[in-house]
Parts: C-alpha cells; sequence; structure tokens
C-alpha cells in the first residue's frame, strides 16, 4: 500500500516502486518456534480488520473527494457572481459620474 494515498488520498493506491527489504536470516529448522493455532486466527482477524479499515479509509475519501468537488462548484459561482456585481458596480458608477 501507498503510505501517502492513505493519508492524503493522492496519488496510486498500490506502490509502484518496490520496496527495499531487510534480508531475512534463515533460521535453522530446529531453532524455529512453533506458532500457536490460537495465534494464527488473531493474525487473521487482524488482518480482516485491516482490510475493514481500508475499506472505511477509501469511502471517506470518495467522500472528501466529492465533498471538495462540490465546494470547488460553489466557489466557481460565488466568483461569477462577484465578477457580475463588480461589472455592475462599474456601470453604476459611470452612470452616476456622468449625471455629475
Amino acid at each position: 500500500m501507498n503510505k501517502s494515498y492513505l493519508f492524503t488520498g493522492e496519488g496510486n493506491v498500490l506502490n509502484t516502486e518496490p520496496e527495499e527489504v531487510e534480508p531475512v536470516e534463515e533460521v535453522p529448522a530446529h531453532e524455529t518456534t512453533s506458532v500457536p493455532e490460537g495465534s494464527l486466527a488473531d493474525i487473521s482477524g487482524l488482518l480482516h480488520k485491516v482490510v475493514d479499515m481500508l475499506d472505511q479509509v477509501n469511502e471517506r475519501s470518495a467522500r472528501l473527494t466529492e465533498f471538495e468537488r462540490e465546494l470547488n462548484e460553489r466557489e466557481a459561482a460565488l466568483n461569477a457572481r462577484e465578477l457580475d456585481i463588480e461589472q455592475r458596480e462599474e456601470e453604476l458608477g459611470v452612470g452616476i459620474k456622468k449625471t455629475v
């Protein structure tokens, strides 16, 4: 996963650049420890939670993107209204100066 995407919602969801991975020393078979059966279930449960959280992040990101689009549309409309008002003020100002 792209960490920048998780924090900002920008860029690709997946990393396109390979990450540097530290080499792992091989452990002889007689030194390995077995994983208790419950631990695998715990890990699986945690992975499901992570996936659910990523889904929530993606959903919130989509909502924020939509909200930002709506705000940009409102801003553009306000800017257009402001420009129209300034033009009307200039027209009225010119009309008043001509009559004086």
